[in-house]
């Protein structure tokens, strides 16, 4: 980032008293030597006289040429931010026309939402005020409260696509370790030789927005914090969305869900198996096809769990009832002793992904390194109608790393990180 400031003393080609633009490090070093001093611009007190005789049209016409010429590009990063000398494009215009003629700001607020649409953010053109820190921050710890999946996922922090290798391990019949074979071989025979098997796998972020109109009035009015509730809602919504991708995402514009993931397991109903069911057999089935029971999570549709305290051992008339401990005492609810989570957006009772058994650490998250989710407000989009507007933005992708089910070294059903259960229609 650029900084422009005001020479004290001679620098270099460069006089005391001229203007001079730095990378914003160089610039601070030189404030902190004293041979420069943050240069903030200013309309004079005749300048400001002269501009208000003016109509209103002469005066947005001048502001907006001469700021746009004398003010170097402003941007609240993080490393920034409590060194620049206005919160916003809005405070600065206010602050000019205080320092020029002491009258009210009504006038100068009236040129600030009346500018119209540009690229230069410190000219009141593009509509963009600048978040404070603590707004992001507040919205990211919102997600994270709000997620159910995403924060059991591994997370990758990354600044636009990462692209990392996996050993390609799906066949323990031929090899036990992603494509090395060991052999027992006699004193002096030969040895054949094998290889690591690699694949890739790429992640590139992708968009969620948000986007919320608050009209001037409640914002001024209302006996709550109007931005604090739809910076939770927000962070609410995008954690609930990102969560729906990384269960349903069809990889085109989202994440590849679980659902649509190649190494995905899809276990078949029971013969004569009721419409909209889930019994203990199918549990059973999809608690034998998983990886990892360790990190095993079940993810289930609401529906779902009445079938689940109704478990038999035995399918149809006749089936002992299997003991629920949920159902007795008051614990975490369970299955095989992997804890369930009641999510959603898995589909409805009798669905393919009504049930999800899954090991998330083997499902990949990317979120843009040093984001989480991204905020800013306007009150120039809907300018007419006075009404401020919030923007909120997350970039992230997933997928699971795996692309196929792995094939046990004896036994004909193969297991994977992610078990879902066929219709039952």
């Amino acid at each position: 980032m650029k900084k422009t400031i005001k020479l004290l003393l001679d620098y270099g080609e460069y006089k005391a008293g001229k203007l001079f633009t730095a990378d914003a490090e160089d610039a601070d070093t030189l404030i902190e030597d004293g041979i420069a001093e943050v240069y903030t611009p200013v309309i004079s007190l005749k300048e400001a006289n002269e501009i208000a005789e003016k109509s209103l049209a002469d005066f947005e016409a001048q502001c907006k040429a001469s700021l746009a010429k004398a003010m170097p590009r402003v941007e609240m990063v993080k490393d920034e931010a409590d060194k620049l000398p206005f919160k916003s494009a809005g405070d600065f215009f206010q602050k000019v026309w205080l320092a020029g003629t002491g009258k009210s700001t009504e006038a100068m607020r009236a040129y600030v939402q009346k500018a119209p649409s540009g690229m230069a953010e410190i000219v009141d053109s593009d509509g963009g005020f600048l978040v404070p820190d603590d707004y992001s921050t507040l919205l990211m710890s919102a997600m994270q409260e709000q997620a159910l999946i995403a924060n059991r996922t591994t997370q990758i922090p990354i600044n636009k696509t990462i692209t990392f290798p996996f050993v390609r391990d799906n066949d323990k019949s031929t090899s036990f370790a992603g494509g090395v074979i060991a052999y027992w071989v006699a004193e002096g025979a030969s040895i054949t030789g094998s290889k690591v098997e690699l694949q890739m796998c790429r992640l590139a972020l992708k968009k969620l927005a948000a986007l919320c109109y608050v009209t001037d009035e409640l914002m001024e009015d209302s006996a709550v914090a109007v931005e604090a509730l739809v910076m939770q809602r927000a962070g609410q919504a995008i954690a609930e969305m990102f969560d729906d991708a990384i269960i349903n995402g069809t990889g085109a514009g989202t994440p590849l869900g679980m659902v649509n993931c190649p190494a995905k397991i899809a276990v078949a109903k029971e013969g004569g198996q009721a419409a909209a069911t889930f019994n203990y057999q199918n549990a059973l089935k999809m608690w034998g096809r998983i990886n990892n029971k360790s990190k095993a999570v079940w993810l289930m549709n609401r529906d779902v769990m009445q079938q689940y305290y109704q478990f038999a051992q035995v399918v149809g008339t006749g089936g002992a009832p299997v003991t629920v401990i949920n159902a007795v005492q008051r614990l975490p609810e369970t299955l095989f002793g992997a804890p369930i989570i009641e999510h959603q957006s898995c589909q409805t009772l009798g669905t393919a992904g009504d049930v999800i058994l899954c090991d998330p650490t083997q499902y990949i998250t990317a979120i843009k390194a040093g984001g989480g989710i991204k905020s800013a407000s306007s009150i120039h989009v809907k300018f007419t109608t006075d009404e401020t507007t919030l923007r909120f933005i997350f970039r992230g992708d997933g997928q699971c790393w795996w692309n196929a089910a792995t094939t046990p070294k004896n036994g004909s059903n193969t297991v994977s990180p992610i078990v879902t259960l066929a219709v039952r229609s």
